[in-house]
């Protein structure tokens, strides 16, 4: 079900705040992908994968006042036209207890 402050990117894929009532969809979204994730994602405890655990998470993104950054993400080969896509590289990432992608430029500022 699509609220009415959704924004249609295009077709069927929407993109909109993220709601308290979330928790329940990512728990099963995550349970869906754990095993196909695992290689890139971080070590997570079994909570994280509970309805309950995402409600933690969703309460704590929807806890954030905007004043400070939290994250981000790099686009890279983006394509005008028709085609209109772009890489997205995520910096720095510690996943599955070891530093992976970006392991150089981490050791450096380590």
């Amino acid at each position: 079900m699509m609220t009415a402050d959704a924004t249609t990117l295009i077709g069927n894929v929407h993109v909109r705040m993220l709601q308290a009532s979330d928790s329940g969809p990512m728990s099963a979204a995550y349970l869906l992908n754990r095993d196909h994730l695992a290689p890139w994602e971080p070590a997570r405890t079994e909570e994280f994968f509970t309805a309950a655990g995402q409600r933690a998470v969703v309460d704590s993104k929807l806890a954030l006042d905007g004043s400070r950054i939290v994250g981000s993400i790099t686009l890279t080969g983006i394509v005008r036209g028709p085609f209109l896509s772009a890489h997205v590289a995520p910096a720095y990432l510690k996943i599955a207890g070891s530093w992976q992608d970006h392991v150089l430029f981490q050791r450096i500022l380590e």
